[in-house]
């Protein structure tokens, strides 16, 4: 289903080729601009929060091939989802013999990310080639996980703030305010180790997003944030699936 889903996506932007190559080239300009942030923050001093100029390149692809997949499959999904439930337009996708989540998620892909994906992981292989390390069958599988785990997170996140619009039905800027919140990610966590102890904690669940397969991947894996991946990505998709069907008791449709 999934895969006949983005076979009709992928030939939709195809009969739109200047909107899909300019999307496209502003995803990867936007990667060449962050690579142009982290050099002129380490020019000065060498390292940030002791990652150095090729590590932080890293955190740049792997947030890049993240965001990139996150809004490649759920983007276009969301902004749809927040649409229907201004307009009381949901009944249609309740009512199906599926479930509403997995239905509101799914649907339409933003095919021009994949360009965004595509930068990251050359970005990524770039840094780890400047870096000298050597990747072996296992660092990929761990990688993966973690990589899959932090979709988990921003996704779980994603939909508890589109879930939201059920009450607040003139929250049209989600995608500004999701934006935000996951740039926190394009840093490693030690850069917000002096922060206050509360605000390190509520940013935790979206710097893990980035560090935790960076860290993987560059072969200084940190165990206690590697269990707090997995802990915090299965509480969050458990409290995104319980605050949407609570939600839906309050949503009012059109015909009501």
């Amino acid at each position: 289903m999934t895969s006949n889903i983005i076979k009709a996506n992928i030939m939709v932007a195809l009969m739109y080729p200047a909107s899909f190559y300019t999307s496209s080239l502003s995803s990867i300009l936007w990667i060449g601009l962050s690579m142009i942030s982290i050099t002129v923050l380490t020019y000065q001093s060498p390292e940030l929060g002791g990652w150095n100029k090729h590590q932080l390149f890293a955190v740049q692809g792997v947030y890049s091939i993240i965001l990139g997949t996150m809004y490649f499959m759920f983007g276009e999904n969301f902004k749809k989802l927040i649409r229907l439930i201004n307009k009381g337009d949901l009944d249609l996708l309740l009512t199906k013999p599926v479930d509403s989540q997995f239905l509101v998620s799914v649907g339409e892909n933003k095919i021009h990310q994949l360009s965004r994906v595509l930068g990251g992981i050359i970005l990524l292989t770039y840094a780890l080639s400047a870096l000298h390390v050597n990747v072996g069958i296992r660092d990929i599988i761990q990688f993966l996980f973690f990589m899959l785990l932090s979709c988990i997170i921003i996704y779980s996140i994603w939909f508890l703030l589109v879930t939201l619009t059920i009450w607040l039905t003139n929250l049209f800027n989600i995608d500004e305010l999701f934006t935000h919140l996951t740039g926190l990610s394009r840093y490693p966590l030690e850069v917000f180790r002096y922060l206050n102890r509360y605000l390190f904690y509520l940013v935790l669940p979206l710097v893990i997003i980035t560090s935790v397969p960076t860290q993987i991947i560059l072969k200084k894996p940190d165990l206690w944030l590697m269990i707090a991946a997995v802990l915090v990505a299965g509480i969050l998709f458990f409290c995104s699936r319980m605050f949407w069907f609570f939600a839906l008791k309050f949503y009012t449709s059109a015909s009501s």
